[in-house]
């Protein structure tokens, strides 16, 4: 698996070697032990680069808790673009470079939308499922309740 450290928080990967439908365990799977929140999103989404935005203070204060973020861009996504805002967003980034894995993905989770976000307990059990970011404070108080 290619990994590009960008810096202690940002981390560009390859996905992993495992078909479309074991991804998401896979992803949650390598962060065992933390609260992953999966962000799917693209960069031309205005309402995902707003989150992503209005996210940064919230995730200061979870840098030094036992919390992944995990983003899942979208093949609509320009790559170029996306490994920019990569470097800048903290967080693991993975490009779906397939419309039809995204397509696989968005059926079975149930999202049709972007933003989605999936949120994992330590102990990888899907804890919350939306669409839509809540805004920072409601997002701090999902992930808080489930810091052991």
């Amino acid at each position: 698996m290619t990994m590009i450290l960008l810096s202690r928080t940002q981390v560009i990967k390859e996905l992993p070697n495992v078909g479309i439908d074991k991804l998401i365990d896979a992803i949650v799977s390598q962060n065992k032990g933390k609260v992953v929140v999966v962000d799917f999103w693209a960069t031309w989404c205005r309402p995902c680069m707003a989150a992503m935005n209005a996210s940064k203070e919230m995730k200061k204060e979870l840098e030094d808790k036992n919390v992944t973020f995990v983003y899942l861009s979208a093949p609509t996504s320009d790559k170029n673009e996306w490994e920019e805002i990569a470097k800048s967003e903290k967080g693991v980034h993975y490009f779906i470079d397939s419309e039809s894995d995204w397509r696989f993905l968005s059926k079975t989770l149930n999202f049709s939308a972007i933003p989605t976000y999936l949120i994992y307990d330590i102990n990888g059990q899907l804890n919350k499922q939306f669409t839509g970011y809540p805004g920072p404070d409601k997002m701090l108080d999902y992930i808080k309740k489930l810091l052991p």
